[in-house]
């Protein structure tokens, strides 16, 4: 059965017919972790209709779990196919070729976010997990559920923060994680003995906090840095990347830089509070999974974190170039 197959059952809601397929073919594959991944998801769909047929659950919770196990079940069968899952097709049972325009289509109608967390030993502890999981609620529970695919990269290096953009080729980017604006600051995150290497600080001591090549160590990255890789992913190798949005303490400077390059870029201009920057981003994503522009949802956004206790101006967005003014 083809990706086309399964996802057609999807939609016609014959999602107890897709998981089974889905489980033969992964099967197949030999891939334990997305086969058990599959049983969980298959678990919470029948839970969740026994419950429904037994009253015992709202309708709203009922149609909430059903599109979370539906967004969930096109995520295995994306990977599946991905990797090249499945058996040879029979003879005269092979898949009609889709004309490129169609598939141009539909790639244009799915919005990839890439979501890239660093948070090193010896660094404050962030709520990553937390994050990523209001994140992915907010896009799983919207009616355009299946028109979003979140990537999601932990303890990234330099190397892979480049690698990953390039891959993913992203719409929306997510960097969650530490930023500094002086090496005072660096040296005061960088606690516990570690030191920083002052080869990889620029002269205006601003950047970002990611894993060494080891993914034992901190490694303060530069602003001029990650501006570079960005010049390389927009202007040489044309990536589709829409926004990007740094969730972490002091990234004026990295927005601003981007700004130059990125059509909307999200930063903050000095430090924000782990509870704050999550109430952002779940608010930031209601509005990009409801379909509105990037400044509704950044404003839906400053909204949640205004009641963690962060003033407006602690969240600043870059439109073409230019600071986005809020009136």
């Amino acid at each position: 059965m083809t990706a086309s197959d399964i996802r057609n059952l999807i939609a016609g809601s014959k999602i107890e017919q897709a998981i089974k397929e889905l489980l033969a073919l992964v099967q197949t594959k030999g891939d334990n972790d997305l086969y058990n991944a599959i049983l969980t998801q298959s678990s919470r769909f029948q839970d969740n209709e026994r419950q429904n047929r037994l009253g015992m659950v709202s309708s709203s919770d009922y149609t909430r779990t059903r599109n979370s196990v539906t967004y969930a079940l096109l995520e295995s069968l994306e990977e599946v196919f991905a990797e090249g899952a499945g058996s040879p097709p029979s003879p005269g049972s092979e898949k009609p070729q889709v004309p490129p325009s169609q598939e141009n289509n539909r790639a244009a109608d799915t919005t990839t976010i890439l979501f890239m967390t660093s948070n090193p030993s010896g660094t404050a502890q962030l709520q990553l997990e937390k994050e990523h999981s209001r994140i992915s609620s907010q896009l799983q529970e919207s009616p355009n559920y299946s028109k979003f695919k979140i990537r999601k990269k932990e303890a990234v290096t330099l190397a892979e923060f480049q690698e990953y953009i390039f891959l993913e080729k992203p719409n929306i980017i997510h960097f969650s994680g530490h930023g500094d604006k002086n090496k005072n600051d660096v040296r005061a995150v960088l606690s516990r003995g570690l030191d920083v290497d002052e080869t990889h600080i620029p002269q205006d001591d601003t950047g970002i906090i990611l894993y060494d090549d080891n993914k034992r160590d901190p490694l303060f990255v530069g602003t001029n840095v990650i501006q570079r890789i960005f010049k390389s992913m927009i202007n040489r190798q044309h990536l589709p990347i829409k926004a990007v949005v740094f969730n972490s303490c002091y990234s004026d400077a990295q927005a601003k830089a981007l700004a130059e390059i990125v059509p909307y870029v999200v930063g903050t201009s000095w430090s924000v509070k782990d509870e704050a920057a999550i109430a952002f981003a779940s608010g930031f994503y209601f509005g990009v999974a409801q379909g509105e522009d990037i400044e509704d949802a950044c404003d839906f956004g400053i909204n949640q974190a205004l009641g963690k206790g962060e003033p407006e101006e602690r969240f600043v967005l870059y439109k073409d170039g230019k600071k986005f003014e809020w009136h």
